[in-house]
């Protein structure tokens, strides 16, 4: 059982964070303040950890943060921030997602200062979205200053410095800042983001919420801040067709155009959102063209995007259309699944499944497209930037499809290399030689065999190449007009590759022999299917190890060392969202593991109650008390019992307290973990149990469960001769209990 964890994944998981940074704040409406009323944690520091000369000498008379309430909707709580004199000179009060600089005791000395510190995941926030707009809501009462002041600076791979300094400001991407009148009630601000470049492949937030945007400016102000959110604009402001305007509406729309045939040249459309894109897709036979504009934050949230559907003359003999509809689904209940998180190290690979091929700079898949090229390979999703990769053509762009064979990699390590081989079109990947004169520089398929060369680069990227020259990475190039992908260098954002994996595309293990005939799965076939689910208590046995699943979020509560933010959190596996419940990050959906410890948990039934031991954390599941907000369900190394509540037809709701607000619940909303408590009535309240064959049970953990029988109970036992072995009487002869677990006056007892 491995006992493997970093903090730093500690900490992006528990901030929301996606390999390239978090869409949204963790905790935007402060209400999970952990910082004494220092700071509020979460991603927000102050003084408390300031660094710098003076730091020693001022942080015990600095202007702390503390948390107040009620909070703008009335309820809740908000941060407060104020300023003071401090031996005859004035502090501002401060709040950043960075680390404060004290330097001088002179406040407007550039020594004083916030800035981003990279090497520090708590005063540090990665960021993945291009947002339009920022929105908070605060109340501000002036001791002398003018404003309050909310600023929000997007930059590249430096410690960026707030107040700015001309020597960084190549790596400043975008900024937003609001200032903050006086009033007593809340008021709604928002502040719109203006951008300098393209987004690069690494992206930090700096924000800073002052009470005076002169340093040291005045004394007796006081900022309250709550509810701050980003917004990603995701519409189309102009829209027309043979130079006629069709007015859409930023909420999306439906256009009659059935009496004109459908060119592309004659389209016309502009996109609101700095980082939105458009896919268009066009059935000839029903005339409808789609066009779908997803938003920077699509990658988080599917809900952020906006349709328009234009109606154009059907085809009564339409050409084979290159990217048809699919027939209707024979298993209708088939439902596509998601896809794993990134791996994080080439170790991870597996020959036995398929991965998806995933460029997140441009959002690019890498595919197979015979439509467009058989010899090239192609890309799905993929957008360009405003700046010199400007996307060239919209067939780079259509829809990802995790079902299709197209989309779908497998990828088979032997001899140091990585041979990629994509499913439909059943060839290698491959990079051609930067120096050839004869060839172009795309990428494409060989039908022979190919050794890649994969060069690990940070945030669960990789960069490829058969070759290993400079310039022979496999590299996103949305500008290019002959295909998607070319060849550049290990530096450029487009050559950074991920392997995700895809659940819904089967391996085909013969492919290990075009290889090489040594190569042998990395599977294990002995693998057995899950038993079924456990419709009485009764049934449950303590030398048995189950999974635990909920139906209606597809949900498996697992252990996992790699994306729990805490190893004593509880998280899922194979986890969906709906509506209501968007899922916050595909961490919590990676397919489920049956061979592996952390799935499978011992149940052991003792006393009335029951013991969720989980063999892979050698902990048990713990389930919090309901204090006014939910909590994360988690684990714990202490013995503890559980309630179980039969729910009929196999279901059961689970809880420690008993509390009507406290009991283990599905949440994939939840930006901390993927299990917390809420009520019994809740879907996702709702739990199954099936035995897992592939996981044994650990003998040991009884005795962590079960009293042991010392001799005097043994003694009166076998005096009365009451005790069972097995449920079997054995009567008043026998005189000593061999070592075991026994029923000894309807108890059960361990005997050592």
């Amino acid at each position: 059982m491995k006992r493997l964890f970093t903090f730093a994944l500690a900490l992006m998981t528990a901030f929301g964070l996606s390999a390239q940074g978090i869409y949204q704040f963790a905790d935007p409406s402060f209400e999970q303040y952990t910082g004494n009323d220092t700071e509020p944690g979460n991603g927000w520091n102050s003084f408390n950890s300031a660094t710098g000369g003076m730091a020693g000498m001022g942080k015990g008379s600095s202007p702390k943060p503390s948390s107040v309430s009620p909070g703008a909707n009335g309820t809740g709580r908000a941060v407060k921030i104020y300023s003071k004199s401090i031996l005859g000179k004035k502090a501002n009060g401060n709040l950043t997602t960075g680390m404060i600089n004290m330097g001088s005791m002179t406040p407007a000395d550039a020594s004083n200062h916030n800035y981003t510190k990279r090497d520090d995941a708590t005063h540090s926030l990665r960021f993945a979205g291009r947002p339009d707009a920022v929105t908070f809501y605060a109340k501000f009462k002036s001791g002398g200053s003018p404003n309050g002041r909310g600023q929000f600076i997007l930059h590249g791979d430096v410690d960026f410095r707030d107040p700015e300094v001309s020597d960084q400001a190549s790596y400043r991407i975008g900024k937003a800042s609001a200032l903050v009148n006086a009033s007593s009630d809340w008021v709604k601000y928002e502040a719109k983001f203006s951008y300098d470049q393209a987004q690069g492949n690494v992206q930090y937030l700096l924000a800073t919420f002052t009470t005076n945007p002169t340093p040291g400016g005045s004394a007796g102000d006081e900022l309250i801040v709550d509810e701050i959110y980003f917004i990603y604009y995701h519409a189309l402001t102009a829209l027309s067709y043979n130079g006629k305007s069709l007015n859409p509406s930023e909420s999306g729309g439906s256009f009659d155009l059935s009496a004109e045939e459908y060119s592309e040249s004659k389209l016309s459309y502009t996109v609101k959102g700095a980082g939105a894109t458009v896919e268009k897709s066009f059935n000839k036979s029903t005339g409808v063209l789609t066009l779908t504009v997803k938003g920077s934050y699509y990658a988080s949230n599917a809900n952020s995007k906006t349709v328009y559907t234009l109606q154009f003359a059907k085809s009564e003999n339409p050409d084979p259309d290159p990217n048809p509809e699919p027939d209707p689904d024979p298993n209708p209940g088939t439902e596509v699944k998601p896809l794993g998180a990134p791996v994080s190290t080439l170790t991870e690979l597996k020959n036995s499944v398929t991965y998806a091929l995933y460029n997140p700079a441009y959002t690019a898949y890498a595919k197979y497209a015979p439509a467009y090229s058989t010899s090239y390979v192609w890309t799905a999703g993929m957008k360009g930037d405003d700046t010199s990769h400007a996307l060239a053509s919209q067939t780079y762009a259509e829809p990802f499809d995790p079902a299709a064979k197209s989309d779908a990699w497998m990828v088979v390590t032997f001899n140091g290399k990585y041979y990629i081989y994509n499913m439909e079109a059943k060839k290698f990947l491959t990079t051609p030689d930067p120096n050839s004169t004869t060839a172009g520089r795309e990428i494409t398929f060989s039908s022979t065999p190919v050794g890649m060369t994969a060069v690990e680069l940070s945030n669960s990227s990789f960069a490829l190449t058969a070759g290993g020259g400079d310039y022979n990475y496999m590299c996103a190039a949305p500008q290019l007009t002959n295909s998607p992908l070319s060849i550049w260098d290990t530096q450029d954002a487009g050559s950074a590759w991920q392997f995700m994996v895809n659940p819904n595309v089967e391996a085909d293990l013969s492919v290990l022999a075009l290889i090489d005939a040594s190569i042998k799965p990395d599977v294990d076939v002995n693998v057995e299917p899950q038993g079924g689910i456990i419709t009485n208590l009764d049934e449950i046995r303590d030398d048995k190890t189950y999974t635990i699943y909920n139906p209606t979020f597809k949900a498996y509560a697992i252990y996992d060392e790699v994306y729990a933010s805490s190893v004593s959190y509880v998280w899922a596996a194979e986890m969906i969202g709906d509506a209501g419940h968007p899922l916050y990050t595909q961490n919590y959906s990676k397919p489920l593991d049956t061979t592996a410890e952390g799935s499978s948990w011992m149940i052991v039934p003792f006393d009335g109650k029951f013991y969720f031991y989980n063999v892979g954390a050698d902990k048990f599941l713990s389930v919090p008390e309901y204090n006014g907000e939910t909590k994360p369900v988690t684990l714990t190394e202490s013995v503890t019992s559980l309630f179980i509540e039969d729910m009929g037809a196999g279901n059961f709701a689970i809880t420690q307290h008993g509390g009507t607000k406290e009991y283990l619940c599905a949440a994939p909303q939840n930006y901390i973990a993927p299990l917390s408590i809420w009520e019994k009535t809740d879907a996702g309240a709702a739990w199954q149990l099936r035995e897992n064959p592939n996981v044994a049970a650990q003998s040991d953990i009884l005795e962590r469960i079960y009293p042991t029988a010392i001799q005097g109970v043994q003694t009166e036992a076998v005096r009365k001769g009451v005790y069972t072995i097995s449920g079997v009487y054995l009567g008043a002869k026998a005189t000593n209990l061999p070592a075991g677990v026994y029923i000894i006056d309807g108890k059960k007892v361990l005997v050592k």
